[in-house]
């Protein structure tokens, strides 16, 4: 059976619809650090945060799908969005805030081969959908931890709550 590739059929208005949003969070995210007192600190945290502001809208769209191409697409690009936003905070986690984790490298990896197969494979293989069963749920569960844990803030709480709303929700039967 073929399978069109999801990259193949990504328009102009799904990739503003998505690009503009996560440019806008991600570049906000870095000029936030500028204006704290621990520069390095919030370099690795609010691109965190962007991160899982993206990854919202991409469990919902990957969760809500049920074969809807267009859903697919949104997933495929919110979720390349998210990747970036978490390899800045990833980034600057190493360079200078907490010396990173190696769990959370661990996790950009496999989130990495994730995309690529979104990206470049047109696979139905049951091994696939369990890999990307895999990703997620090592996402969401990551992001809702450090966002619920690791903060005394206001923020990155809603966010860890939404992340798993938009799970719930995009699971919740359509009648």
């Amino acid at each position: 059976m073929e399978n069109p590739s999801l990259r193949a059929g990504i328009s102009l208005t799904e990739l503003t619809a998505t690009f503009v949003p996560a440019g806008l969070l991600i570049a906000t995210s870095l000029l936030a650090a500028e204006f704290t007192l621990s520069l390095d600190r919030y370099r690795a945290l609010y691109p965190l945060w962007a991160a899982a502001a993206l990854a919202i809208p991409a469990v919902y769209a990957h969760v809500a799908a049920d074969g809807v191409r267009s859903m697919q697409r949104y997933w495929l690009l919110f979720w390349t969005f998210s990747f970036a936003a978490f390899l800045i905070h990833l980034g600057y986690s190493f360079k200078g805030y907490h010396r990173g984790s190696w769990l959370e490298v661990a996790l950009a990896a496999v989130w990495a081969v994730d995309l690529a197969l979104g990206w470049f494979s047109d696979s139905q293989a049951r091994w696939v959908a369990f890999l990307r069963a895999g990703v997620l749920l090592g996402v969401l569960a990551w992001f809702t931890y450090a966002l619920v844990s690791h903060s005394g803030e206001w923020l990155p709480l809603l966010l860890g709550f939404a992340l798993v709303g938009a799970a719930v929700l995009g699971l919740w039967p359509r009648g």
